[in-house]
């Protein structure tokens, strides 16, 4: 169990900076497939059928956070 504390502690910034561009994508991705106006989307094997926002409750959509969540209890 040493070496993968070694490998943390020797890698750490690697790995944060990797899985934030992960994330990063993972998201872009996300947000692309909720403005597209396609029905069906494909990619790497993964097929999606829906209904799209209507495009007056678009411009409606808030993808972002809120500037100070609240704080539990």
């Amino acid at each position: 169990m040493s070496d993968f504390s070694e490998f943390i502690e020797k890698n750490g910034a690697f790995l944060l900076s990797f899985f934030g561009l992960l994330g990063g994508g993972i998201s872009y991705i996300l947000i692309f497939c909720l403005k597209s106006r396609c029905s069906e989307i494909s990619c790497c094997g993964c097929k999606l059928i829906r209904t799209p926002i209507p495009i007056e409750q678009l411009n409606n959509v808030n993808l972002q956070l809120p500037d100070d969540p609240p704080n539990p209890v």
